[in-house]
C-alpha cells in the first residue's frame, strides 16, 4: 500500500514562527541564544528540515538534528508523518471517535480500567447530582478534559462533602467543555517510589497488522515532586524501555532535552531498572488491542496497581523514545504498518 504525498502549511505561517522562537529559547544555551549569527543559521536549518523531513522546531532539537547527517535525519519519524499515515490508514474520524474522545474510549475498553469513571458536561446542573454521588463514593477524584492532551486541564481533587462537590462542579462549568472524572488510581509501591504525587506510567506504542502485534519505542514516565501528572510536556521525565525484557535501557530525559541518570527528586537510577510484571503487561496490552483490530496503531498507557495493570488511555502519541536514544523509527514504523514511504 502506498500513500499520496504529505501536505504541509506554508513555511512562514505565524504559528510556525512562534514555534521556532519558543524552541530556540528552550534548547539553546544563554551564550548560544545571544549569538545572532548562530541563531540565524539554526533557523535556516530548522526550516530546511521542516521542508525535507517534516519536523517541527522542537523535534529538530529533541531528535538531535544539530549533530546529525542528512542520512541520519531521514531515519526519524516526526509527528506530522505519523499522523498523516494513521489518518489515511485508520481514519482521523475513527481516532476522534474512539481514542481522542476519552470517555467513549472508556466505554469501549472500560473493563480494563480497574476504576470507575464518569463524564461531566457542565451544561447547567444536568449531571450535578450524579457528580455528587460519585464524589461521595470516592472522594479522591482525578479530573481531566475529555479531549485535551499532555496533562492540560488536569487536577486531583479531594472532595469531602456535597458542598465541595458543588464547588468543583461549578469551577468545571466556568471553564467549559466536557470532563472525565475518575476514581483516583492507587499505584503500586514499585511505581510510587519514583514520585508519589503522580501516577507513573508505561507507554506501549504498538502496531497490530495482519495478526502480528509489535511494541515499538516503549517508554516509562515519571512525574516530578508535587506534580499530579507524569507527562513529559508537563515537566515529567521519560526513559526508554527494552521491549523484550522490560528493563529501562536509557537514562531519563525531559522535553527540554535535559538528561537524568537518577530521578532528581527520588534519586532512583533509571537505566537498568526493571519494570515489574512486564510479561503480564504485554499480554494484557495485546489482548486489548486485539479487541480493536481496526486500530493498526495505538499508544497504550498503563499504570501498575496492587490489582494489576490498569489501562489509563489509548492514543496516537508521539514516538518520544526518539527524543531520548536518538534512534529513528520511521523505517520500522512504515514496515510494521505495511505502507510505503
Amino acid at each position: 500500500m502506498s500513500l499520496p504525498g504529505f501536505m504541509q502549511k506554508p513555511i512562514d505561517d505565524v504559528r510556525y514562527r512562534k514555534g521556532i522562537k519558543k524552541a530556540l529559547k528552550l534548547f539553546l544555551t544563554k551564550e548560544e541564544y545571544g549569538d545572532e549569527a548562530l541563531k540565524t543559521e539554526i533557523i535556516k536549518d530548522i526550516k530546511r528540515c521542516r521542508k525535507q523531513y517534516r519536523t517541527k522546531p522542537e523535534e529538530y532539537f529533541l531528535f538531535g538534528f544539530r549533530n546529525c547527517s542528512p542520512e541520519e535525519r531521514a531515519e526519524f519519524l516526526p509527528d506530522v508523518i505519523k499522523d498523516n499515515v494513521l489518518s489515511k490508514v485508520v481514519g482521523f474520524d475513527v481516532f476522534s471517535r474512539e481514542l481522542k474522545d476519552k470517555f467513549n474510549f472508556y466505554k469501549l475498553a472500560g473493563g480494563y480500567f480497574l476504576r470507575e469513571t464518569m463524564l461531566v458536561n457542565c451544561k447547567g446542573d444536568d449531571n450535578l447530582e450524579e457528580f455528587k454521588q460519585f464524589a461521595s463514593k470516592h472522594h479522591d477524584l482525578f479530573i481531566k478534559s475529555n479531549v485535551l492532551s499532555k496533562g492540560r486541564g488536569t487536577g486531583l481533587y479531594h472532595v469531602k462533602n456535597d458542598h465541595e462537590a458543588e464547588g468543583v462542579y461549578a469551577m468545571l462549568g466556568k471553564i467549559g467543555g466536557e470532563w472525565i472524572v475518575e476514581e483516583k488510581i492507587e499505584q503500586a509501591h514499585e511505581m510510587a517510589q519514583w514520585n508519589e504525587s503522580s501516577v507513573n506510567t508505561v507507554r506501549l506504542p504498538a502496531i497490530l497488522n495482519n495478526g502480528q502485534w509489535t511494541v515499538i519505542g516503549a517508554f516509562f514516565r515519571t512525574g516530578r515532586k508535587g506534580s499530579v501528572v507524569d507527562n513529559a510536556g508537563a515537566g515529567g521525565i521519560f526513559a526508554c524501555v527494552d521491549a523484550d525484557s522490560g528493563a529501562l535501557s536509557s537514562d531519563g530525559v525531559d522535553e527540554a532535552g535535559v538528561y537524568y541518570e537518577r530521578h532528581p527528586d527520588s534519586g532512583l537510577k533509571y537505566k537498568g531498572w526493571q519494570i515489574p510484571r512486564w510479561e503480564e503487561l504485554l499480554t494484557l496490552a495485546k489482548k486489548i488491542h486485539c479487541t480493536m483490530p481496526h486500530h493498526k496503531y495505538v499508544g497504550w498507557d498503563f499504570a501498575l496497581t496492587d490489582k494489576g495493570w490498569a489501562l489509563v488511555e489509548g492514543n496516537w502519541g508521539q514516538f518520544v523514545s526518539q527524543y531520548n536514544d536518538h534512534v529513528g523509527l520511521k523505517k520500522r514504523f512504515f514496515e510494521l504498518m505495511g505502507v510505503e514511504e
